[in-house]
């Protein structure tokens, strides 16, 4: 019998396991979705050191002219507090995932409303 002829039962146990096999393999994507759902949810920690070189950069600062405190990690966001030597206060946040890193820290100093650069920047350009 050649390969392209084959008996109804044959038939139907090929297709028997080419269903599993389809089964299995959902129930495999499945669970991996799920584990690194739960993964991306919560972001990896983000390391005071990170903090640090992001606040320094967003802020234009060098790392030892601010001290970071209560740093707080919500979901995809570590939240936490900029104090300069000279008295400024600044709040910040990061945000962060499992497989893209650390974003930029977005500061706004205490009493004033989050500033976002990217947008600064857009409004900036649409002026010129």
């Amino acid at each position: 019998m050649k390969a392209w002829q084959r008996s109804e039962t044959q038939v139907k146990e090929l297709k028997e396991e080419l269903m599993f096999g389809k089964f299995g393999i959902t129930v495999i994507g499945m669970a991996l979705l799920a584990v690194s759902g739960t993964a991306l949810a919560f972001g990896k920690p983000v390391s005071k050191e990170k903090l640090q070189d992001r606040t320094a950069f967003a802020l234009g600062l060098e790392n030892d002219d601010f001290t970071l405190s209560d740093i707080k990690k919500e979901g995809f966001e570590t939240r936490y507090v900029v104090k300069t030597k000279s008295g400024a206060e600044y709040r910040c946040y990061v945000g962060s995932s499992f497989l893209s890193g650390v974003s930029d820290a977005i500061c706004s100093k205490k009493g004033e409303p989050a500033k976002n650069p990217l947008l600064e920047a857009a409004e900036r350009r649409k002026k010129k």
